[in-house]
């Protein structure tokens, strides 16, 4: 679990830690597509579990896929929505302190396309970028 105050996350919680709180400046969200439950497909609709962050996918559920499995699938490029500097969208608002990376993302088709490692390597250069601009 995490907690908030207004758009910044100010802790995390995990399994492990129990009720200790992890606390940054930033948090960088890369748990990865479906094979690494950093999205979550359920009968209608698409999560990201963790935080919340809103995810971009098809409302309609028939339009996920199409029936040449040979084809890229439509369901392979839904992902977290993040702004232009890679924050996090929750309600429709950018995440101040969270960002994301890699496979999650909206947009990119990593297997049809061949561009996960580079998609991956390339958001986190840039996240680690933007936060280290911040100090």
């Amino acid at each position: 679990g995490y907690k908030s105050e207004g758009d910044r996350i100010t802790a995390i919680y995990t399994k492990n830690h129990g009720d200790i709180a992890l606390q940054a400046e930033n948090y960088v969200l890369a748990t990865g597509s479906y094979f690494s439950q950093g999205l979550v497909a359920t009968n209608g609709e698409v999560i990201e579990p963790l935080f919340g962050a809103d995810v971009s996918y098809d409302k309609v559920r028939s339009n996920w896929y199409e029936r040449d499995m040979f084809t890229a699938q439509p369901y392979e490029k839904f992902g977290v929505v993040i702004s232009n500097e890679l924050q996090i969208m929750r309600g429709g608002r950018k995440t101040e302190n969270l960002y994301a990376i890699g496979a999650g993302l909206m947009g990119f088709n990593a297997v049809k396309e061949g561009c996960g490692a580079g998609v991956s390597m390339l958001t986190a250069m840039s996240v680690a970028d933007r936060i280290l601009s911040k100090r």
